[in-house]
């Protein structure tokens, strides 16, 4: 979406990872898009999916709900277009302040237009970006993650970690970090979709949905960390009795 020309762009890419023996994914998403797109082969790909060490949020309580308060949604990052926060805000015109609060977090050039749509919802709140991610998380009920396209998702990654529910578009690498037990996917860039998906969560039994979420990455860092092992390995294995190593992109 982002480029002038989309088929030099590819070219590029074709070109650039036919030096490679093996190209690293970060989503099954990514690699699906690298197959469909002719660009790597799929005997040349591998997926290690992204991920950074969330130890520190697995002691975060799930969400306890109380019944005579709004749910309070959050979403953080690089206020940009690729993030999709204009769809949330436009969303939250649809959801009445008693069911959702939402608060932004982050920097970014979007910012003034943000604050300029999010004008007249009061139950909308941009913010500066996070100092303690932990103690944000632990304040809010779930995090909601409506980007335009994104190869993985840290995001969902950490939040889920914090046994937070997550509400993601239904596309790239977010699609496979959530299931029915923890979390919703919906159509991208469908402010009424979201909206509808925030309503259906005000109903649902967090703290539940919040210990699925985290028991769904409980592994993912160390997965990571084997998978990049593993590439190691298959890096040092000679091929065709010479000398040349095997190479990988990332």
């Amino acid at each position: 979406q982002m480029v002038p020309n989309v088929v030099r762009f590819r070219t590029m890419l074709k070109l650039t990872y036919h030096l490679a023996d093996l190209v690293v994914c970060v989503s099954d998403g990514q690699a699906r898009w690298m197959r469909n797109a002719g660009i790597v082969p799929a005997e040349k790909i591998r997926v290690i999916r992204s991920a950074s060490d969330c130890q520190h949020l697995f002691d975060v309580a799930p969400p306890q709900r109380a019944d005579d308060r709004p749910l309070r949604l959050v979403s953080y990052g690089r206020y940009s277009w690729q993030k999709g926060y204009d769809v949330l805000i436009e969303a939250m015109r649809h959801v009445p302040p008693e069911i959702a609060t939402l608060a932004f977090a982050g920097y970014g050039p979007d910012e003034h237009a943000m604050k300029v749509a999010a004008s007249g919802l009061p139950h909308v709140h941009i913010g500066d970006a996070i100092s303690d991610l932990k103690t944000f998380l632990s304040d809010c009920d779930a995090v909601v993650v409506p980007s335009r396209w994104e190869p993985f998702g840290l995001v969902a990654a950490e939040a889920r970690s914090a046994a937070r529910p997550v509400i993601v578009s239904d596309l790239d690498g977010l699609t496979e970090q959530v299931n029915r037990h923890c979390g919703l996917a919906v159509t991208p860039e469908d402010p009424r979709a979201l909206a509808d998906a925030i309503i259906a969560l005000h109903g649902r039994d967090l703290t539940a949905m919040g210990l699925a979420a985290r028991a769904s990455v409980a592994d993912h860092f160390s997965g990571n960390i084997r998978g990049y092992r593993e590439l190691l390995s298959d890096l040092a294995v000679w091929e065709h009795g010479g000398e040349r190593k095997l190479s990988a992109a990332v």
